[in-house]
């Protein structure tokens, strides 16, 4: 009987078939149609092959080394957390009573405390009404967009983006389509193709704004004001929502110019939901702690599916966003010695992956290439032989992001060469090259919704250790030599 009845959950599920627990959960499928929208079905393809190495191995190529070099990952540098949220954690697990269960909008204490530090940063008027609590800013997303959109829907994300997030649209009904950025638009909206894009899509119901940018790393501060207004009353008007990701505000470079969240504009507070989180910039990811900020209506909805599917949201997960989000003097005394310090490190291990790219030349500052050289001479396991770059490869843009650690790579000079006998043509033969080679993995263009599909890019991180990025793309320049201008035969190890 019981077999039976696995059998019978198989035929609903078939992807429990075929498991795989080293690789990626599946993607899921779209609640409303047969497949994923024709923009997300590349990426899928892409997040399938990720997720299930074992499909580049073919019986003319060496098999992987067992060292592991995982550049795409997402997690933020190995930092010490933002001090004040274990201290908050562990006053409200002390002071707390435990036995009883938490409200469904998270703790009231920590609400209010959420509350005054987004009046401090321009939200106008908002109260503990217009905080709500979820696991993580992915969490909130799918949340969010489970009360305001059904099928038929549509929800407009930029391109690249981060892909994973692409999917949930879907997952919960709605058809996703992207909103292609470019170089010539310095990588922010044009609001033009905004505009063009939702009068002609008259069943949006949802625009995605990433502020600042995964993967590209564009911020939209005070200098942008100007672009924030139009984005809003270009949506407003045709009466599209504004999901605002605020996940990466706090690791801005220029501390001066910090992303403008699109809700402390002038009448943009009732139709933008604000989405922040602790994973990336308090380096507490594994706390899966992170709010929603809006009109008390949309929190009042998101508290009934809270009440109605998971009951309640821990006192930890509310203490912990509270720890970092308030308005205390403690705050303000810590914040600018945190972060100088972390933003000081990520600026320097991304020239110090910038120098091993574009070469060492390509350093400008003196003291900064003295003292990648040493780093890199202290670090390697095997020293390189030159600090030329890596050939075949560039960097999409060679000047430091404007915030986060990750950089786009250019790998389309490797297009119609050769790894042994097999031609890099696209995503999947880049991926089998450099997983076959040096046991190599990142996010390849179609990954990310890369809108030139004649380039062939990857987004990798630079949130390394000093010791761990050196060589991990050492690794990479290693693999990145030996493609060839025409086939040979693999004759396996002698």
């Amino acid at each position: 009987m019981g077999s039976s009845t696995i059998e019978k959950l198989l035929e609903r599920c078939p992807d429990l078939r075929n498991l795989n627990p080293d690789g990626l959960p599946s993607i899921g499928k779209p609640l409303a149609y047969d497949s994923f929208s024709a923009d997300l079905l590349p990426l899928k393809k892409m997040y399938d092959i990720y997720g299930h190495s074992a499909s580049f191995i073919v019986d003319d190529l060496p098999l992987p080394p067992t060292e592991k070099i995982r550049l795409g990952g997402g997690s933020p540098g190995n930092f010490p957390i933002f001090p004040l949220i274990p201290k908050a954690i562990l006053n409200k697990l002390s002071t707390h009573k435990m036995n009883e269960y938490p409200m469904a909008a998270g703790d009231e204490h920590a609400r209010i405390d959420v509350a005054d530090y987004m009046n401090s940063i321009g939200f106008k008027g908002v109260t503990k009404s217009n905080i709500i609590f979820t696991s993580g800013s992915t969490q909130g997303f799918e949340f969010v967009l489970k009360l305001i959109v059904s099928k038929g829907d549509a929800v407009i994300i930029p391109a690249p983006n981060y892909g994973l997030f692409s999917f949930i649209p879907e997952r919960v009904g709605a058809e996703v389509k992207f909103i292609d950025l470019s170089p010539e638009d310095g990588w922010l909206i044009n609001p033009g193709k905004l505009a063009k894009m939702l009068d002609n899509c008259p069943n949006a119901r949802v625009f995605v704004n990433t502020n600042p940018h995964n993967p590209i790393g564009k911020v939209m501060g005070k200098d942008n004001i100007d672009l924030l207004i139009k984005i809003h009353k270009i949506c407003s008007d045709r009466g599209v929502f504004i999901i605002d990701d605020l996940t990466y505000r706090d690791l801005c470079f220029d501390q001066n110019n910090m992303a403008v969240p699109i809700g402390t504009l002038p009448d943009a507070f009732s139709s933008t939901i604000s989405l922040f989180s602790l994973s990336k910039s308090y380096h507490a990811a594994s706390l899966r702690s992170g709010a929603i900020v809006a009109d008390e209506r949309i929190i009042g909805g998101i508290r009934n599916h809270i009440f109605q599917t998971i009951d309640s949201v821990s006192v930890d997960t509310c203490a912990a966003f509270a720890g970092a989000y308030n308005n205390s003097l403690a705050r303000r005394k810590i914040y600018k010695k945190y972060f100088k310090k972390i933003l000081t490190e990520y600026r320097y291990r991304y020239y110090l992956m910038k120098a091993i790219i574009d070469g060492i030349d390509s350093i400008k500052e003196k003291k900064m290439r003295d003292d990648i050289i040493k780093d890199i001479c202290k670090y390697a396991k095997k020293p390189p032989t030159d600090y030329d770059g890596i050939p075949n490869i560039d960097l999409i843009s060679s000047t430091l992001p404007e915030s986060g650690f990750f950089a786009i790579l250019d790998f389309t000079k490797m297009k119609d060469k050769y790894y042994y006998s097999h031609k890099i043509i696209d995503d999947e033969e880049l991926s089998r090259f450099f997983y076959c080679d040096n046991n190599i993995k990142f996010l390849t263009g179609s990954s990310i919704g890369w809108p030139n599909k004649n380039q062939l890019v990857g987004r990798v991180t630079y949130a390394f250790d000093r010791s761990d990025l050196i060589n991990c793309f050492l690794k990479l320049k290693e693999s990145a030599a030996k493609v060839k201008d025409v086939p040979t035969k693999y004759f396996g190890v002698s």
